[in-house]
C-alpha cells in the first residue's frame, strides 16, 4: 500500500503585522475567509485528509466548518506560542493516527494560493526525497543587508538563495523524531530537517504562491485568485 499524504495547517498565531483586531487567517478575501482558500488548495486526491492546528481558544474557525471540507479536515485545538511549537503539538497528536512512513505535508494558514501543479509537483518531489521536500523560488532581486538605522551595510551575493515556500513535504516519523531536537524558535520545518541533518529538496515553486504578511497582500491574493478559472480546481 502506497503511504499516504497529510496536510497540518498552523493556524494559531494572530497576525499582528496586519494590524487587524482579529487573526489574519480569518480575514475576508473575496467571500470567504483567508484561511478557507488555504484549506480548498490542500482538498486534492492526493492528499488523504486536513489537520489545521488552532488556538486553544480559537472562537472563529467553528464558523467556518458547515461552508465547505466535506469531513475532510479537522480542527486540532493544540496550538502553541510559535509556529514550530504548534507543529510539534499538532505531530504528537497524530502520533497515533499516522505511519512513521506517512507524508506530512505543513502549509501556512495564511498562503491562499497554492496551484494544484505546484502541489502535485512538490508531492512527486516528496514521495523521491523522503527526508524533506518543499516549494521556493530562487531570489531574483538583489539583496541589501541593512544596520538597525535602516542604511545599507552591504550586498548579499543570492548566488543560491531561495525564498521559502509552503507546503513543505517530509516523512510523518522523521519530521517528528527532527521536533524532538527542535529550539521551536525555528521559522520553518525545513529549518528543523536541516538543524538535525536531514537533507531538504528544493522544488521550485510560484510567485503567486504569496504568504499574505502585510496588508496590501490581501489585495494582490484577491487579484490572483479572482483571475484564476475556477474549473481548474483539482476534483475533490
Amino acid at each position: 500500500m502506497v503511504d499516504q499524504c497529510y496536510a497540518l495547517v498552523p493556524a494559531a498565531g494572530n497576525g499582528s503585522r496586519m494590524q487587524e483586531k482579529i487573526p489574519k487567517q480569518y480575514l475576508q478575501l473575496l467571500d470567504h475567509p483567508l484561511i478557507w482558500y488555504s484549506l480548498v488548495s490542500l482538498l486534492h486526491p492526493l492528499i488523504e485528509h486536513i489537520y489545521v492546528i488552532l488556538a486553544p481558544d480559537d472562537a472563529h474557525f467553528f464558523l467556518m466548518e458547515g461552508l465547505v471540507f466535506s469531513g475532510r479536515v479537522t480542527p486540532l485545538y493544540c496550538g502553541g506560542k510559535s509556529r514550530s511549537e504548534s507543529v510539534r503539538n499538532g505531530l504528537k497528536y497524530l502520533s497515533s493516527t499516522l505511519h512513521p512512513s506517512d507524508f506530512i505535508l505543513v502549509h501556512d494558514a495564511a498562503r491562499p494560493c497554492l496551484s494544484p501543479e505546484n502541489l502535485e509537483q512538490l508531492i512527486k518531489q516528496g514521495r523521491q526525497n523522503p527526508e524533506g521536500a518543499m516549494l521556493g523560488l530562487p531570489v531574483a532581486d538583489t539583496i541589501k543587508r541593512a544596520n538597525s538605522d535602516g542604511f545599507v551595510t552591504n550586498t548579499v551575493d543570492r548566488q543560491g538563495l531561495w525564498i521559502a515556500q509552503t507546503p513543505q513535504m517530509f516523512q510523518y516519523g522523521l519530521l517528528s523524531r527532527a521536533y524532538e531536537q527542535a529550539t521551536l524558535r525555528e521559522t520553518d520545518e525545513s529549518q528543523v530537517m536541516e538543524a538535525a541533518g536531514y537533507p531538504v529538496k528544493l522544488v521550485p515553486g510560484s510567485v503567486e504562491n504569496l504568504k499574505v504578511t502585510w496588508p496590501n497582500d490581501l489585495n494582490i491574493a484577491r487579484f490572483i485568485i479572482g483571475a484564476r478559472d475556477v474549473s481548474h480546481r483539482p476534483r475533490v
